[in-house]
């Protein structure tokens, strides 16, 4: 029998989807978080299929530690770095944000912030800091608003200082990310009470994991521009 996900159910077959929802989430080997998506308690299940890719990931990793070993330092650094501007330039695109490679490898080049280079500095030197292994301090609401600060506010204090977050840490209201078409792809969490009596219950990481995870992002500044920019 083919495994589907719980979203496929949902939309077809409600009463099927509130059983096969009990099934798994009952499970043996389910893992449970404190917090919920769509009005129903969160949880991982290991499929087949997930173990299998694991269990690939693994075996690939000793590869390519392998292969690493036989680089001269001088290869892994650039190497590092073109996957840092792809990154950086996958992100954007998602966000909806123009801009070329050339603009981020002059940031990460020059290390200095410019007018020009303003609206891409942070995210650029947030990326460096996890390439350079340096910790970034998660642990509650003001570090998550301490990192919006560093990568967009001064950008939106200068252009259009009405957009900035009208509440303590977040935006009063829900907010959402729309498509450049202008086509709704995600509504966040109802504003900012609901974020922080959130937190309350549960760890910055999680917060992070609902918004981006279950709340369908691909990246934590997915996230980020859902709730505040």
């Amino acid at each position: 029998m083919d495994y589907h996900s719980l979203k496929k159910y949902r939309y077809t077959n409600r009463n099927q989807f509130e059983s096969i929802y009990s099934s798994r989430y009952k499970n043996e080997l389910a893992l449970h978080y404190d917090f919920e998506i769509h009005g129903f308690p969160c949880f991982s299940l290991p499929t087949t299929e997930i173990l299998n890719l694991t269990s690939r990931i693994y075996k690939l990793t000793q590869t390519l530690i392998y292969l690493k070993s036989k680089l001269p330092q001088i290869a892994l650094e650039q190497y590092t770095q073109t996957c840092l501007v792809d990154e950086v330039k996958l992100t954007n695109e998602i966000e909806g944000v123009n801009s070329t490679r050339r603009e981020i490898q002059d940031i990460l080049n020059t290390q200095s912030i410019t007018k020009k280079n303003m609206r891409l500095y942070g995210l650029v030197q947030k990326y460096n800091l996890l390439k350079n292994s340096e910790k970034i301090s998660i642990h509650n609401c003001s570090d998550i608003r301490n990192i919006y600060n560093e990568l967009v506010s001064e950008e939106i204090k200068n252009n259009d200082p009405l957009n900035l977050p009208d509440g303590i840490f977040f935006r009063r209201k829900s907010v959402s990310v729309y498509s450049p078409h202008m086509k709704e792809i995600h509504r966040g969490i109802s504003g900012e009470t609901e974020i922080t009596l959130f937190r309350r219950c549960i760890c910055a990481e999680h917060i992070l994991y609902y918004a981006c995870a279950g709340g369908g992002y691909g990246s934590v500044w997915e996230w980020g521009a859902a709730c505040m920019h």
